[in-house]
């Protein structure tokens, strides 16, 4: 995150704090995820000019479940989101997490490492095509774009 932001503020210090989302350790829908980023945005702020959040959560769409995730971006007047990276779900995964379980859960049970902090679950299933980390910085660009283009907004 430090890298997109100095390519907006070349100047900015970036720091990361741990925050609560507010929402479950498991959202189930986008609407849910997207609070979570905004809610994690505006704990974050409190610790500096600007704050930025983040979170994964699951979607059902057509009986599929996807991975979900956002972005937010806040400072004292503006938030800026961004959201997707929907990734199918293996059914057995889907089966797990429709009984409660949460995903970093599964996954890390499947795959005997701590998929959630490293690669992630869109890495683990893209073979590394595309990682967490990548995803999230992608999701971090979009969500400043009222800064980037204030002129639109």
């Amino acid at each position: 995150m430090k890298a997109v932001c100095r390519r907006v503020w070349p100047d900015c210090v970036v720091s990361g704090v741990e925050v609560a989302s507010g929402v479950a350790n498991q959202p189930m829908s986008s609407l849910e995820t997207k609070l979570g980023a905004s809610n994690r945005a505006k704990a974050a702020l409190a610790y500096g000019d600007m704050g930025v959040g983040i979170e994964g959560g699951v979607e059902e769409i057509d009986g599929k479940l996807y991975v979900c995730s956002w972005a937010a971006i806040k400072d004292h007047g503006n938030e800026g989101c961004g959201g997707g990276i929907f990734v199918e779900l293996p059914e057995r995964v889907r089966r797990e997490i429709i009984l409660g379980r949460e995903l970093g859960e599964v996954m890390a049970e499947l795959f005997n490492h701590d998929v959630g902090h490293n690669e992630g679950t869109v890495g683990v299933f893209t073979k590394g095509m595309v990682t967490r980390q990548g995803a999230f910085e992608q999701l971090v660009k979009i969500s400043l774009v009222r800064w980037i283009s204030k002129e639109w907004f």
